[in-house]
Order: structure tokens, then C-alpha cells, then sequence
């Protein structure tokens, strides 16, 4: 009996242990995701990416921000416990962290800020000399410096943004600091890839020269880690001589990338740059959150450098994009469609997500409404360039917000343009994928490099008269 006692005792003692830890690993991961998308909602060690951005006053708010970017965020802080600011190890500099202890409950999320990598991490002459040698080779010809255009100089000295949103004293929103800085140097540029530096006249393109303009940009978010993404698109969609020589355009391609936070994935990258010529690279923090700060760097870029072109598409570096499917679409577009062309796949009442843990999570501050205007999704859709320069000059007079589609559909309802649905841009996918279906799309989001270059050889090799009728149930709705 003693023995049947001690067995049960001892099973009951050791699914309680294994219960304790199990709870023990799940608030662990918990407190980790939290610390990673910057949930300070407890007692916790706040890591401000960039400490000379934050001022320690001897009242109970910190200032956040420089100049006109200022934001002030009132804190409950106990000064004998506060940490104050010094320099940075190397260790903590290469996470862009100082540590600063809060004692009692903040809601607050992480001040994400546009910092230049040379700032934040510890940079060796070589890598300075690369950088200098490569700003250099790639210096602008400011094409654009006698003209008037308000922000093509200086976005940051003709902001005319709204005052910022009351706080609501009512709400248990946890508010959300976001710099509004919008200048920030060129690493590596190419502002030669648009050729010619002539403006359209007009969207007609009678007398557009197929030859030798450039008939369609293509624009891809990357990131310094993705070379493989980067090179896959390179031999399938990106591909400018496979256009030229199968669609008798000409198609030029970027990667749109922020400042890498590792020296030796810089230096990777220049020399891929050197390879290819098709990087345009910013000094800002590159992240998910700064996505926004990236269209408006991208829309500047396009609006100094690139008139002379009629399109742009913009994605992610993991989509399929059939290109000869876009560009036939828009040699067939009406004129009155083309000037104002926006096109992808659109979400109408999209909600303002509350839930601060979310990825997508904007408060109030930032943008005080319940629902978005309508957007396309970013991973792939097509915009006329005299639409973009109209969207830039619309992006100085509001503030940014965290999302990058969503604040594109705030500039589109700003300018009075409404985005077009068009269900060949699969953004979120379909339930097959065979090469007939993907001769019929214009976009497929996503996709892994193999799958992508296996995908575009089939595409490329298919035979469209052996797809049956059947295929044609990829555009009867937007997700199948």
C-alpha cells in the first residue's frame, strides 16, 4: 500500500514539475517576443535603440527624438533606481541598446529610430574607407538641384506635418513614439538607372521610344541579409535582358535597402553592388517598422531620378511577378486610366490594429481613425510614376505611421485616388500553383528562392494552348 502511495505521490509530484516548467518556458518565450517587439507592460529593463536619443530630465518625462522629430513621453520613473546614460560596450552597441530601468507599470512601446549604422556600430577605418569610395563612385548628378519641387532637396526642411493627435485620457491605448525624420544620406545610389532625364510630357506614349527608354521600373524591398532572394529574382522576373529580349521593353530593377548592422554583411554588399548595380542603400535602421520611412526615401529617389519613366512596380523579394502578363496590361490600359494608376490587390475597411503584442499594432497618436482608407497589399502592385511624384508630395504633410501600405492609402485618399482591385495580384496566395495557373496571374506572394527560379522555368517553358479551361478559376476570385 505504502508503495502504491509513493508511486502515485511521486507521478503526481513529477507531472507538477513538468507542468511548473512548461508554465516556466511559455512566460520565458512571452517575455522574449514582448522584449523583441519592445512590449514594456511590467517591470522590465527598457533598451532605447539609440541613447543619445533619450534625455533623462528631473521631471517625470523623457524627451524622444531630435529637432522637429521631439516627441515627450511621460514616464513614471524612479530616479533612485534610474541608469544613467554613458557609453556603450562594444557588445551593447552592436544591438544599438543602453539599458535604463523602470520600476512600476509603463505602457509604452519601443521608440523605433531612423539611426544612420554608422552611429550605432563600431566601424573600422577599412569599412569607413568603403563606404567613402563607394559614396563616391555613385555620387548623384543632382539633376534635380535647381528644381523647385518642395522635399526633392530636403524632405525634413519641407515637412508641414499636422499637430500631433491630443492625448486621450480615457484610453488605455499604449502609445507608440515614431520619429518623423525623413533625411537620410544615400550609401550606395544609382541614380543613372532610369536613363534618360527627361520628363514625360504626358501619359499618351505616342511618341514613347520602346527602344531605348525605360518603360517599367521594378522595385523590390529587401534587406543586407537576403542576397539569395536578391539573386533569384535577378535570373527569373528581374531579369532586364530576358524582358528585352522577349518583351521588347525595357524594365530596369532596384533593391531598396537600409544601412546593414554587421560590417562584413556591408562590405558582402558592395561588392554585390559592384556586381550587379542595382542597389539603392540608405544610412537609416533597417526593420519592418521603418518600412514607411523607406517608401518615403523611395519616393524622393523616383521623383529626382526617374520622371522619364511611365511605371513602377513595388513588391517584396519574395514574390513571383509576371512581368510579361503587367506589361501587357499596361500597354492595353485607356489613356484616362494611366496617369492615376494603382493597382494590386485592395483591402477596403481594414482595421486600426489595438492589440500592442500585433506586429501591425499603430496607436492612436499616430493615426486616430478606426479603419484605414483602402490599400493594396505590399507585396506586389503597380503605380504610375506621375502618381508616385503626387504621392511624395503628399508624404509631406502627414506624419508616418509604422505600416507601409496602409500609410500609401492614406496618401492615395489624401490626393483623392482610390486604389483598383485586380485579382491577378495573389498576395495572399493560391490553392495551386501549376504553371498554367501562373501564366494567367500577375503576382504570387510567396515564395522561397528555389521555389521561385523552379517556378520561372516552368512559366518561361510552358506551352500556354495545352492549359484547359479550368485554369482560368485562378481570377474568379482574389484568393484562389
Amino acid at each position: 500500500m505504502g508503495n502504491i502511495f509513493l508511486t502515485f505521490f511521486s507521478r503526481r509530484w513529477t507531472l507538477a514539475i513538468i507542468v511548473c516548467l512548461a508554465v516556466f518556458f511559455l512566460v520565458d518565450m512571452t517575455t522574449r517576443y514582448n522584449a523583441r517587439m519592445g512590449i514594456l507592460t511590467y517591470k522590465i529593463k527598457w533598451e532605447p535603440p539609440f541613447k543619445h536619443h533619450i534625455r533623462i530630465g528631473e521631471n517625470s518625462s523623457e524627451t524622444v527624438g531630435e529637432g522637429m522629430n521631439q516627441s515627450t513621453i511621460t514616464l513614471p520613473i524612479d530616479k533612485t533606481r534610474q541608469t544613467t546614460p554613458g557609453t556603450a560596450t562594444s557588445s551593447q552597441s552592436q544591438q544599438g541598446l543602453k539599458k535604463l530601468e523602470l520600476n512600476k507599470t509603463v505602457h509604452l512601446i519601443r521608440y523605433e529610430l531612423h539611426k544612420p549604422v554608422n552611429q550605432t556600430t563600431t566601424t573600422t577605418t577599412t569599412t569607413k574607407t568603403a563606404l567613402e569610395t563607394v559614396a563616391k563612385e555613385t555620387a548623384p548628378p543632382k539633376k534635380w538641384e535647381n528644381s523647385t519641387i518642395p522635399g526633392i532637396k530636403s524632405m525634413d526642411t519641407d515637412l508641414s506635418l499636422p499637430p500631433p493627435v491630443p492625448v486621450r485620457a480615457d484610453s488605455k491605448e499604449p502609445i507608440l513614439h515614431y520619429s518623423q525624420k525623413r533625411d537620410y544620406p544615400l550609401l550606395i545610389s544609382h541614380d543613372e538607372k532610369c536613363g534618360s532625364s527627361k520628363k514625360l510630357s504626358d501619359m499618351k506614349l505616342s511618341n514613347f521610344d520602346y527602344e531605348n527608354d525605360v518603360f517599367l521600373l521594378l522595385v523590390v524591398k529587401s534587406a543586407c541579409a537576403l542576397k539569395s532572394r536578391r539573386d533569384a529574382i535577378r535570373v527569373t522576373w528581374g531579369n532586364e535582358d530576358w524582358a528585352k529580349e522577349n518583351l521588347h521593353v525595357n524594365v530596369r530593377r532596384v533593391f531598396l535597402l537600409g544601412a546593414c548592422q554587421d560590417e562584413k554583411l556591408q562590405g558582402t554588399l558592395i561588392a554585390e553592388d559592384r556586381k550587379y548595380n542595382d542597389i539603392l542603400q540608405w544610412d537609416f535602421f533597417d526593420s519592418f517598422r521603418n518600412l514607411t520611412l523607406k517608401d518615403c526615401l523611395f519616393l524622393q529617389w523616383i521623383t529626382r531620378n526617374c520622371q522619364n519613366v511611365p511605371y513602377i512596380f513595388k513588391g517584396d523579394d519574395d514574390v513571383f511577378v509576371n512581368v510579361k502578363n503587367i506589361v501587357q496590361h499596361l500597354k492595353d490600359l485607356p489613356l484616362e486610366k494611366r496617369s492615376e494608376l494603382f493597382v494590386g490587390s485592395v483591402l477596403n475597411g481594414s482595421p486600426r490594429i489595438l492589440i500592442p503584442s500585433w506586429k501591425y499594432y499603430v496607436s492612436y497618436n499616430l493615426y486616430p481613425d478606426k479603419f484605414y482608407p483602402p490599400y493594396v497589399s505590399g507585396g506586389g502592385f503597380v503605380m504610375s510614376t506621375p502618381l508616385a511624384v503626387k504621392l511624395f508630395q503628399a508624404s509631406l504633410f502627414r506624419r508616418i505611421i509604422p505600416i507601409d501600405d496602409a500609410f500609401l492609402g492614406i496618401l492615395l485618399k489624401m490626393i483623392g485616388v482610390a486604389p483598383k482591385n485586380d485579382r491577378g495580384f495573389k498576395s495572399w496566395g493560391m490553392k495551386k500553383t501549376d504553371p498554367c495557373r501562373m501564366a494567367k496571374i500577375k503576382t504570387f506572394h510567396k515564395m522561397l528562392p528555389e521555389q521561385l527560379i523552379k517556378t520561372w522555368k516552368d512559366f518561361i517553358h510552358l506551352d500556354i494552348s495545352t492549359c484547359s479551361d479550368e485554369t482560368n478559376d485562378v481570377l474568379n476570385t482574389q484568393h484562389k
